[in-house]
């Protein structure tokens, strides 16, 4: 069985929204290019640092807690871990290089570029990895190992439009994150910084749930995750309105 070219669709999508992110909110605020640069800097810098972290350690910690806790609370455990994980790296390190640089001084707009940045270039290069192993399955199909092969040929054709729609709201999670950070540091409410950091968490630790118990490859939990992404990220979208008049 052939994967369809079809799925070059998720790919392409993932980097189509990213860019257009970028463009929509250039055009309409007239913001220079640096406050996306920098958002793109600092989620590099903080996902290459949280999988600095990761790979030596999740594999191990997983086993431990399945051990001693049972799988049922041991997985619990990681699912809240994961999530912590990247509230500590991606907001954490996110809120030292905005303290501590001159991005502290970004006004409203430009925090938002800032997020659009941060959430786009993850978007962007995971549609580029989306791409290439697409075509490397379709065109070269003998280069892939047969169980990648294999998790790569789902039956169903509704597939192809979850990851686009995940990045969709993820960069608008991503974004209202950024501006709850910006605005902690310039109005000194240490309670936006958590409520970040918290924001973060709980939806890594419902995408570390999909991924390793949930069992995404049923179309139908597929969807059930991307449904509570949809949520999420709408709740992400009127929090950026709703903290412009605090900023």
């Amino acid at each position: 069985m052939k994967l369809s070219p079809l799925f070059i669709a998720s790919g392409l999508g993932m980097i189509i929204v990213g860019f257009l992110f970028i463009i929509y909110w250039r055009t309409k605020t007239k913001v220079n290019y640096l406050p996306f640069l920098s958002g793109a800097l600092v989620w590099i810098v903080s996902v290459a640092l949280k999988f600095a972290w990761a790979i030596p350690i999740n594999k191990r910690l997983l086993n431990l807690l399945l051990s001693v806790l049972g799988n049922s609370f041991g997985n619990l455990i990681f699912w809240i871990y994961v999530g912590l994980l990247t509230g500590i790296f991606e907001c954490g390190i996110t809120y030292l290089f905005i303290k501590y640089s001159k991005m502290r001084k970004y006004n409203y707009n430009q925090a938002v570029s800032f997020g659009i940045g941060f959430g786009s270039v993850e978007a962007i290069l995971l549609g580029v990895v989306s791409l290439y192993s697409v075509l490397v399955a379709i065109l070269r199909p003998d280069l892939l190992p047969g169980n990648v092969l294999q998790a790569m040929r789902p039956q169903n054709l509704l597939v192809i439009p979850a990851p686009i729609v995940e990045r969709l709201f993820t960069i608008v999670m991503h974004t209202f994150s950024s501006v709850l950070i910006f605005c902690s540091i310039k109005n000194k409410v240490f309670s936006l910084f958590w409520l970040s950091f918290v924001y973060k968490t709980v939806i890594d630790a419902i995408a570390a749930w999909g991924n390793l118990s949930f069992n995404i490859n049923i179309l139908s939990h597929l969807w059930i995750i991307e449904l509570i992404v949809i949520i999420y990220g709408v709740t992400g979208f009127y929090g950026i309105k709703r903290i412009k008049s605090r900023y």
